[in-house]
């Protein structure tokens, strides 16, 4: 019987559903056969296990390629169950799933609103805003039911302004009818009208924007940075979310001196959330 001579075989980019397998086989040809199967579990591109398994046939030889292939079929079949078994153990074990459902609300003290756009193209101008409310009602049994609500307030501008004795610069902003036009305008308002689960912990949320007395739509991207039942600080439910999206501040009637000071405004928030008691 002659041993088959077989270097290496890959197969890649093999779909289930929206499960992505990515499968690399090695077959290399040494006395013993040894049989590599390397398999990477990704969900939505999310990497979140990963398994090997080896085989040895110890003074072996094959007879037929139907043989090798039954082989390999049996592996990877039994690969995949074991794969399901242990994404099922991922779910359910998210820190998110125990949480339980109900108001929560931000906790200003971690976290915050920074902003950043373009001055000239020479470098890129950052402020934040210091004084917010948030609240989710977050829906246990299904996630992408939650609602999200915040409110800013434009008076509490930080732009760290280096003469802010000679110019107060911040005031400027907040309230100049070309900026933020605070008094008659008080506050930035987002309400949540959707969320779609990207990955195990991303999502994208959209909702509105109200903005200088234009409402307009906006897209999210949202992290799942962490929850505790107990946090251990305040010894309450808490949890943890990073977001960021890109607006043009046009659309909402801020036009002064675009496109020099840029119109795209980049957002980045950060946000720690209570359970509120209620």
């Amino acid at each position: 019987m002659q041993q088959l001579k077989i270097m290496a075989v890959e197969l890649t980019d093999l779909f289930i559903q929206d499960n992505h397998f990515i499968l690399k086989l090695i077959l290399q040809q040494n006395h013993p056969l040894f049989v590599h199967i390397s398999v990477s579990y990704t969900v939505r591109g999310k990497i979140i296990s990963a398994l090997s398994v080896y085989a040895q046939c110890v003074e072996c030889k094959i007879k037929k390629m139907d043989d090798m292939m039954n082989f390999l079929k049996m592996a990877i079949f039994s690969l995949v169950l074991s794969l399901a078994g242990c994404v099922s153990l991922v779910f359910a074990k998210s820190p998110f799933n125990d949480m339980p459902e109900g108001e929560y609300v931000v906790d200003l003290s971690h976290a915050s609103v920074v902003w950043k756009v373009s001055h000239l193209g020479l470098s890129s101008y950052v402020a934040r805003f210091a004084d917010f409310e948030a609240a989710i009602d977050y829906d246990t049994s299904d996630i992408t039911q939650s609602k999200v609500t915040a409110k800013i307030n434009p008076l509490s501008i930080q732009t760290a302004y280096p003469n802010a004795k000679e110019k107060d610069f911040d005031n400027i902003l907040a309230t100049d009818k070309s900026w933020f036009n605070a008094g008659e305008f008080a506050s930035i308002d987002f309400v949540s009208t959707s969320i779609e689960m990207t990955g195990e912990k991303t999502a994208v949320m959209k909702g509105k924007l109200t903005f200088l007395g234009v409402s307009k739509p906006v897209s999210l991207d949202v992290e799942f940075n962490g929850a505790m039942l107990r946090q251990p600080f305040s010894g309450k439910p808490t949890m943890g979310f990073s977001a960021t999206t890109t607006i043009q501040r046009t659309n909402w009637g801020m036009s002064k001196y675009a496109p020099d000071i840029g119109d795209e405004v980049e957002v980045m928030i950060e946000g720690e959330f209570v359970k509120s008691d209620g």
